[in-house]
């Protein structure tokens, strides 16, 4: 089934392309994997003839997203040990933010 990839899905192999029937496969029963790939033309045939195989299943869904990280648990009281009081936490030392407390009313 391999020989599916980078080949262009046709309704029947007797359709494809004459100039280029290595180039297409046709579905014989999609969902038990049989498919048909296309060749020739055979000889003595004006269109392209096919070859089943069997085994050819879509390929598999893509695995759902990671889930994002989980949340940093909510601060509490005990957090503000340390920290430096300041008006509001935009007027806060850039580089130490983490180093800082605001009140709020």
């Amino acid at each position: 089934c391999a020989d599916l990839a980078g080949r262009t899905e046709v309704s029947k192999c007797k359709k494809a392309n004459t100039d280029d029937c290595a180039a297409s496969f046709a579905w014989k029963d999609e969902p038990s994997g049989l498919a048909r790939l296309c060749f020739g033309p055979a000889d003595g045939e004006s269109k392209c003839s096919d070859t089943e195989v069997e085994g050819c299943l879509p390929p598999p869904s893509p695995p759902p997203p990671s889930p994002p990280p989980p949340s940093p648990p909510p601060l509490t009281c005990a957090d503000l040990a340390g920290r430096t009081e300041v008006s509001k936490c935009k007027k806060a030392d850039a580089d130490d933010c983490a180093a800082s407390f605001a009140w709020k009313d």
